[in-house]
């Protein structure tokens, strides 16, 4: 007979406990990341600061307001 943990070893042979699909623990550290941009209004720095760093020119469009 197969335990719990056994059970819980998806098809990719990883063990969903420890997956941090499973766990949730990026799409939080996104949630809590968008929440802090939007509270120290980066959306107004972001076009000065593109001109440094390349990646803030689509700032708008990734963090949709």
């Amino acid at each position: 007979m197969m335990n719990s943990k056994e059970n819980s070893i998806a098809y990719c042979g990883l063990y969903c406990a420890d997956c941090f699909n499973h766990k949730g623990e990026i799409a939080d550290m996104a949630r809590d990341l968008r929440k802090k941009l939007r509270e120290e209004k980066f959306d107004r720095m972001a076009p000065g600061l593109s001109k440094y760093f390349k990646g803030l020119s689509n700032y708008a469009v990734c963090f949709c307001y």
